[in-house]
């Protein structure tokens, strides 16, 4: 296998807020090929947003982060605000989620693309206003939509608007933040067409965030599985719906709606998640588990591999030592 394009090692993010300091990302690692689809699947609240925010090295100045993030080998994080931005757009890009507040509602959304593919500079590049008719057309719009402002345009088109602002410096490695959040089922068939044949077209790296598991089905090659913070289960998608591994994929599979399963009485996962950034002296998701035993309150899981291939699970239910078995 090729060394990967997007590689995070140990990320940590902690908040300062109110005198307290809330650890909100804990230990999260994961690796990403060129062209891979990698999803972020998980309830609100469970870090989702905040990890992909620290890899662009977006949070606030009350926010802390720990850990690598590398980008073809290059650690963009390593000197924080000053060795991120050259990086920023060029290298890794975000399509955040909801593209009406992140488009400036006075400006075209031309000249905010134009001014996105102004990061990228070079003699041999295509003029500015070339780039831009360009892009727009990979994510299927017309190119005089360049001369339109963000009201103008429906939620859709605005989403795909951001995703070409996303692409025009062709990045190595594009995230997106719930791009299809409040949208039709139509029109996000759409923009997540956009998103697919954008990255295709770019072989760039996807790492895809939702709470949708049919959405990361869809369009992901691999995903992980957040909770609280951590992440507790990583495999390939088929692996990952067929036969997942944490107690709470399970569940998550159980309370999804499937029409291959029209006749399956969906589930509701009982109990709410910790508090955010709280501290967890034992496994996050005890309180809410089934399948629950003595270490799981005591003592946090490590990641454990499942079976004989890429699948990994923070659970004691495959920890070696544990006489209880799935």
């Amino acid at each position: 296998m090729t060394a990967p394009c997007l590689e995070v090692r140990g990320l940590n993010v902690r908040l300062r807020s109110g005198g307290r300091d809330l650890h909100l990302v804990r230990d999260v690692s994961f690796t990403v090929q060129s062209g891979e689809r990698f999803g972020l699947i998980g309830e609100s609240g469970c870090g989702k947003t905040t990890t992909l925010m620290a890899l662009m090295g977006l949070l606030s100045d009350r926010a802390s982060v720990a850990g690598d993030v590398l980008v073809d080998g290059v650690d963009i994080l390593g000197d924080g605000e000053r060795s991120v931005r050259a990086h920023r757009w060029r290298d890794i890009a975000v399509v955040f989620q909801s593209a009406m507040n992140a488009l400036n509602p006075v400006q075209t959304v031309g000249r905010q693309i134009a001014e996105a593919a102004g990061r990228m500079v070079g003699e041999s590049e295509l003029p500015v206003k070339r780039r831009v008719s360009d892009v727009l057309e990979l994510v299927g719009l017309r190119a005089d939509v360049a001369g339109r402002y963000p009201h103008e345009l429906s939620g859709g088109m605005r989403q795909r608007v951001a995703i070409a602002m996303a692409v025009v410096c062709q990045p190595r490695v594009l995230l997106a933040d719930e791009p299809t959040t409040a949208l039709d089922v139509i029109v996000q068939a759409q923009v997540l067409t956009a998103l697919e044949r954008a990255c295709a077209e770019l072989g760039a790296a996807l790492v895809l965030v939702s709470h949708d598991m049919g959405v990361i089905g869809e369009v992901c090659d691999r995903a992980a599985v957040m909770y609280a913070g951590e992440v507790v289960e990583t495999a390939e998608i088929d692996t990952l719906y067929h036969d997942p591994a944490h107690p709470y994929t399970q569940l998550l599979i159980a309370a999804s709606p499937s029409l291959a399963h029209r006749d399956r009485e969906l589930v509701s996962i009982a109990g709410t998640p910790p508090a955010a950034g709280g501290a967890v002296p034992g496994c996050g998701f005890v309180a809410r588990c089934p399948r629950h035993f003595d270490p799981c309150a005591s003592s946090a899981p490590h990641f454990w591999p499942v079976g004989s291939g890429m699948q990994r699970a923070r659970c004691h239910l495959y920890d070696s030592a544990s006489k209880v078995r799935p």
